[in-house]
């Protein structure tokens, strides 16, 4: 696979403080390689000392020519100062989209925020899959042997609903370049499967 990620300080936030920075390892599968913009490293440093070590330990591992997690410094300007001015957009975010948009390739950025800006609408080369699409895209692999673990503590450290989960699982048949396999489907988006029970449904108005 030759896709490319910009990965955004929430994603990186919710694998490291829950303990499964191996998995954003295993999405090797579909990702040649993560990109992180300085202004997301620099926020994900940004934490109380308790927790500086380990997120210190990881941001040095991060080349900018080489590895699976590089250092992106290459941005566009007038971009980067239009989602300055966005807002609900902060610097990591806006800095992302506008190395995205320098780059010109088919970038998958992994926040959902920012999908919702026009700028991300105006711009069809640029996908925004969330953190349970990198989790699906395992799932459905078979690189989970732990996954209704998985699940339960991403959903605990992050949060997910329904639609997401089936969203996330529509997601990963797309990066696998699976078809719509029925029964796959129905194992890989059950709620019941994760929790034990079916979700619950919404009160009619």
């Amino acid at each position: 696979m030759n896709l490319i990620a910009i990965l955004d300080n929430s994603v990186l936030a919710t694998f490291m403080d829950s303990g499964q920075m191996d998995l954003l390892d295993k999405s090797r599968i579909v990702f040649r390689f993560f990109l992180i913009p300085e202004k997301v490293k620099a926020e994900f440093l940004n934490v109380p000392p308790q927790f500086l070590a380990t997120r210190q330990r990881f941001a040095d591992s991060i080349s900018i020519d080489y590895g699976f997690y590089r250092l992106c410094t290459t941005f566009d300007e007038i971009v980067l100062g239009i989602l300055q001015t966005t807002k609900g957009i902060h610097e990591g975010e806006a800095q992302a989209i506008a190395q995205a948009q320098s780059v010109m390739s088919f970038y998958f950025l992994l926040t959902m925020k920012i999908a919702k800006t026009p700028l991300m609408k105006d711009s069809p080369h640029l996908r925004t899959m969330g953190t349970p699409t990198l989790v699906a895209l395992l799932d459905v692999a078979g690189f989970l042997p732990n996954a209704v673990a998985v699940w339960q503590t991403i959903h605990q450290n992050h949060g997910f609903t329904y639609p997401q989960l089936k969203d996330a699982v529509k997601n990963a048949f797309l990066l696998l370049g699976i078809g719509h396999e029925k029964k796959l489907w129905q194992e890989k988006t059950s709620w019941k499967r994760i929790f034990g029970k079916p979700p619950k449904k919404k009160r009619l108005l």
